[in-house]
C-alpha cells in the first residue's frame, strides 16, 4: 500500500445506501471551518443553540459510495492513483448489492490494512460469525447507529493517528532494514576479503579452542602440514608437533604459556607433516576472549629456510672474523716458525760439527783396535773436540729440540682453535665444555689482545657441560674479547706502553652457566647503553666494525639459547658483559663433548 504524507488531509470512504448518512459524516468530518463559523454566527443572533459537529483541527476528505461493489471500485482506483484512505465506514444492509461483511472482504483483498467501521442499527451476523469472518483484530471496529458524532469524530481521529504513526513506523522500519541491508552487505564484503586474506596469506593461520580441538586453518596451513583443504580441522593441536602426545595437555600448555597480559608470544616449535617429516616453524599465538567462545589463533611460518640461511650466515660471520683476525694470525704462527727454523739451522751446523768429531773418534777407535795408536792421532780427536765445542753442543742441543717441540706445540695449538673456531656449527645443541670454547677463543683472538691486556681467567671449577651450539657461542665470545681490547686500546691510547686487563669468569649458579668478560677500558657513555645491542649501532670508527656484533650476540644468547646477556658499565673505569645460559629444559644432540676433569683455574693467559 502507498504511504499516506502527514501533509495531506486524510481520505475516507463512506459506504452505505442512505444518502442522509453520507451527509451526516460530512458534516461531522468534512465541515468546512467558514460553515462552522456561520452556524456559531447565526445562534448568537436569533438565539439558537447550535451543536459543534465537526471534527477539529483535524480535517477529512470523505468520499461516498452507495453500494458495496461501488466503493471497492473507489478503493481500487485510489489504490491506483497513489492516495488510498486510511479507512472506510461500511453499513452493514446495502440491499439488493453486497452487505457489509461482503463488501469488507472483498475491500481487505486490495487493501489488507485498509481500516473498517462497521456501521449498523440490526444483529444481521452473530458475533461469532463477524469474528470467524473478519478475524479478530485491530482493523475493525463496530459502530452502532444512531452513532454519536463525538464518537465518530474520535474514531476518525485515532485511527487516522493510528495509521500515521504506521507509515512513520513503516518507513522507520524501511530505513532501518536498509541500513541493516547495507550494513550486513558491508559485513559481507568484509567478511570476504578478510577470507580471502586469510586464505591468500603466505603464513598459517589455525586456530583451535582451549581443548586444543583446531576449528578452521588456511590454505598455506593445510599445505604446510601436508593435510587437504578441511582434513586438518578437528585435529588436534599436539598432531602437528613434534613429539607431542595427543592425548596430554602438557604439550598444549607448554605451546600455549602465555605472559600477564595475554599478548601474542611467538616462539620455535619443531612442528610435524601429515607425512611424518619434521620441520621447524616459528608459532605465533594470541588468546581471543571477547567472543562468547574464546579461542586461540596461531600464525605458523615454516622456519626451514630461515635456518638455512642462518647456517650460511653464521658460517659466513665466522670466516668474515677469521679473515679479520688473519694478518694476526699469521703473526702468530710465524714467531714460533721463525725460531722454530733458527733451531733447526743451529741443529744442521752444530751436527757438521758432531760428524768432524764423530770421524776423529772413529779414527782413533780404529787405531785402538789394531794397537797401533800414535801420539799424534789423540791429539787431531782432542783438537776436533775443541773445535766443535762438544760440551756446549751437548748443553743446547737438548734445549733447542725443546723449544723446537713447543714451537710446533704452539702452531698446532693455533691450528687447533682456527679449526675448531672456523667448523660449522651444529643445529641442534651439544652439551660441551664451555672452558675450553672460552680458551679456542682467547688463542683466536691472542693477536687482537696480547699487546694492549694481559688475559686472566677464573673459572668456575665445578662447571658441568652446558647445552649450547659451540660454535656461535665461540662468536659471541670472540666478538666480546675483540671489543675489550679494542676498549683498552682506546682508553691507553696517550700510554701504548700501558696494558689493561681482560678478565675472563666462570660460574655456576641455581641452574644458569654464568660467563662474565670484563675490561679496564674506557666504559660505555650512558645515552649509548640502551643502545648498544641495536643492530648496526657501532661507535668505532669507519673500517673498525659494522655494529652488528653486539645485535648478533643478544640474538644468540636470548634467542637461540633461552638466555640472558647485559651489560655493566662505567666511564674511564671500563665495561662488564654477563651472559647467563640455561642448564636445563635444553633439547641436545646425543653427540656430546665427553665429560672432563678440571680444577679450579685463576690464572694468566701470555
Amino acid at each position: 500500500m502507498s504511504a499516506i504524507s502527514s501533509d495531506d488531509r486524510s481520505r475516507i470512504l463512506v459506504i452505505d445506501d442512505n444518502p442522509s448518512i453520507h451527509d451526516d459524516f460530512r458534516k461531522v468530518l468534512a465541515e468546512n471551518p467558514q460553515s462552522q463559523d456561520l452556524e456559531d454566527l447565526r445562534a448568537a443572533i436569533f438565539g439558537e443553540t447550535h451543536e459543534k459537529t465537526s471534527c477539529k483541527p483535524r480535517q477529512f476528505e470523505i468520499d461516498s459510495a452507495h453500494q458495496g461493489k461501488d466503493g471497492f471500485e473507489k478503493l481500487k482506483e485510489s489504490l491506483e492513483r497513489g492516495s488510498p484512505y486510511i479507512m472506510a465506514f461500511v453499513d452493514m444492509r446495502m440491499p439488493p448489492g453486497w452487505d457489509g461483511l461482503e463488501t469488507i472482504e472483498h475491500l481487505w483483498s486490495i487493501d489488507p490494512e485498509l481500516h473498517i467501521v462497521i456501521c449498523t442499527a440490526y444483529a444481521d451476523y452473530s458475533w461469532s460469525d463477524v469474528t470467524r469472518r473478519l478475524g479478530s483484530n485491530d482493523r475493525w471496529l463496530v459502530l452502532k447507529k444512531p452513532f454519536d458524532k463525538a464518537e465518530v469524530c474520535q474514531m476518525a481521529t485515532a485511527i487516522a493517528e493510528k495509521r500515521r504513526l504506521a507509515e512513520q513506523l513503516r518507513a522507520h522500519l524501511g530505513d532501518l532494514e536498509e541500513r541493516v541491508d547495507q550494513g550486513t552487505s558491508a559485513l559481507r564484503d568484509r567478511e570476504q576479503r578478510m577470507q580471502a586474506m586469510f586464505n591468500t596469506a603466505p603464513d598459517g593461520i589455525i586456530t583451535f579452542d582451549a581443548q586444543g580441538v583446531l576449528e578452521t586453518a588456511n590454505t598455506a596451513a593445510s599445505l604446510l602440514f601436508g593435510y587437504g583443504r578441511n582434513e586438518v580441522v578437528d585435529k588436534q593441536v599436539a598432531e602437528l608437533l613434534h613429539d607431542a602426545d595427543p592425548k596430554s595437555t602438557g604439550d598444549i600448555g607448554e605451546l600455549l604459556r602465555m605472559d600477564s597480559t595475554n599478548t601474542p608470544i611467538g616462539r620455535e616449535i619443531e612442528s610435524v607433516r601429515r607425512d611424518g617429516s619434521v620441520f621447524p616453524a616459528h608459532w605465533t599465538i594470541g588468546y581471543v576472549s571477547e567472543s562468547d567462545r574464546p579461542f586461540y589463533i596461531a600464525i605458523v611460518r615454516d622456519q626451514t629456510e630461515h635456518k638455512l640461511l642462518q647456517c650460511e650466515l653464521a658460517q659466513a660471520q665466522k670466516l668474515e672474523s677469521v679473515g679479520q683476525l688473519a694478518a694476526g694470525i699469521a703473526h702468530e704462527i710465524n714467531t714460533p716458525m721463525q725460531y722454530i727454523g733458527d733451531n733447526v739451522r743451529f741443529l744442521r751446523d752444530s751436527f757438521a760439527n758432531l760428524s768432524e768429531v764423530i770421524k776423529a773418534f772413529d779414527s782413533l777407535l780404529e787405531e785402538c783396535k789394531a794397537k797401533k795408536l800414535a801420539p799424534d792421532q789423540t791429539t787431531s780427536a782432542d783438537q776436533a773436540t775443541d773445535s766443535a765445542d762438544v760440551s756446549y753442543l751437548v748443553e743446547e742441543i737438548p734445549e733447542t729440540i725443546e723449544q723446537t717441540l713447543d714451537g710446533i706445540e704452539r702452531i698446532a695449538t693455533i691450528v687447533r682453535a682456527m679449526k675448531e673456531f672456523s667448523y660449522p656449527g651444529a643445529e641442534k645443541k651439544t652439551l660441551a665444555d664451555i672452558h675450553e670454547s672460552l680458551r679456542t677463543t682467547i688463542t683466536v683472538a691472542r693477536n687482537e689482545w696480547k699487546y694492549v691486556a694481559e688475559v686472566e681467567t677464573n673459572f668456575e671449577p665445578n662447571m658441568p657441560l652446558v647445552p649450547c651450539l659451540v660454535g656461535e657461542l665461540n662468536q659471541v665470545f670472540l666478538n666480546l674479547i675483540v671489543n675489550a681490547a679494542h676498549a683498552i686500546e682506546d682508553a691507553n691510547a696517550d700510554q701504548p706502553e700501558k696494558k689493561g686487563t681482560i678478565l675472563i669468569e666462570s660460574r655456576c649458579e641455581d641452574g644458569w652457566a654464568e660467563i662474565q668478560i670484563s675490561d679496564t677500558g674506557t666504559g660505555i657513555s650512558t645515552e649509548n647503553v640502551g643502545r648498544v645491542f641495536d643492530p648496526f649501532f657501532t661507535t668505532k670508527d669507519v673500517g673498525k666494525g659494522t655494529g652488528q656484533g653486539l645485535a648478533i650476540a643478544r640474538s644468540v644468547v636470548v634467542d637461540k639459547h633461552e638466555g640472558t646477556i647485559d651489560l655493566r658499565t662505567q666511564m674511564g673505569k671500563g665495561t662488564s658483559f654477563r651472559i647467563r645460559l640455561p642448564l636445563e629444559h635444553a633439547s641436545v644432540d646425543s653427540k656430546s663433548h665427553p665429560p672432563r676433569e678440571e680444577s679450579h683455574e685463576t690464572h694468566s693467559v701470555c
